[in-house]
């Protein structure tokens, strides 16, 4: 019936999550009896901003970049985002980001200052957009995404379900997916304007991906997206 109170402290020295274990024994009358408790911490340095597993919303600024993304985080329904220019998002692993229905994801850099979303460790990269549902209001403008690498059933640096963002005067660059290299569109529209699309792969679809979508493209180049089918889109 007797209570024990601790304090685990964490003071890691590198960039990172780490994992351990706490195993406490009681002894009474000959019988040991064990609790194990799993503790989770991450190593950010000080001049960053953790952003942990879970909903996110509000406004990012460049005093409080760059943020480090420790899990899966989302725009929650009816929530929105706005990022401002010159933040930098990094995630420290395999890491999504998702706008989730009627609610709106706001990145607006500048041409001198753009807005940077990529991995903290490039081989193992972060798992990019999913927007789902989240209407025609979603805006990234001036922002830089690299470093996506996705499984079979995330597809694409960026996926779109049922959604019409605008993305202008961006670079999607370096990102390996599974269907469509920078896109994957079901049911969407979207708006792609003076933006530069290179150097990403795919099984199909180097760069784009489309079921029963549109993309309309403006004044953007695209180059240089490999696949095993199709180097340009599916």
């Amino acid at each position: 019936g007797e209570a024990l109170n601790f304090w685990v402290r964490c003071t890691p020295d590198s960039f990172g999550r780490f994992e351990g274990n706490l195993q406490i024994v009681a002894s009474h009358a000959d019988v040991k009896r064990y609790l194990t408790i799993d503790l989770v911490g991450y190593g950010v340095p000080d001049d960053r901003t953790v952003v942990y597993e879970g909903s996110i919303y509000g406004v990012w600024d460049k005093k409080h970049s760059p943020y480090y993304s420790c899990g899966d985080v989302f725009v929650g329904n009816d929530s929105k985002l706005e990022i401002q220019s010159g933040v930098k998002i990094l995630f420290e692993n395999s890491y999504q980001f998702e706008i989730g229905p009627s609610s709106q994801l706001v990145a607006r850099g500048t041409d001198s200052d753009s807005i940077s979303f990529y991995a903290e460790k490039p081989q193992i990269g972060w798992r990019g957009f999913h927007f789902t549902g989240s209407g025609n209001n979603d805006t990234l403008r001036y922002c830089v995404v690299k470093n996506i690498i996705t499984s079979m059933d995330e597809k694409s640096a960026f996926i779109l379900d049922n959604t019409s963002p605008v993305i202008s005067h961006s670079h999607i660059v370096n990102n390996r997916a599974y269907n469509g290299g920078a896109f994957y569109c079901n049911e969407s529209t979207a708006v792609i304007d003076h933006c530069r699309i290179d150097k990403n792969t795919a099984n199909d679809g180097g760069a784009f991906y489309l079921v029963n979508s549109t993309l309309s493209i403006y004044n953007s180049l695209i180059c240089n997206n490999t696949a095993e089918r199709i180097g340009g889109a599916f």
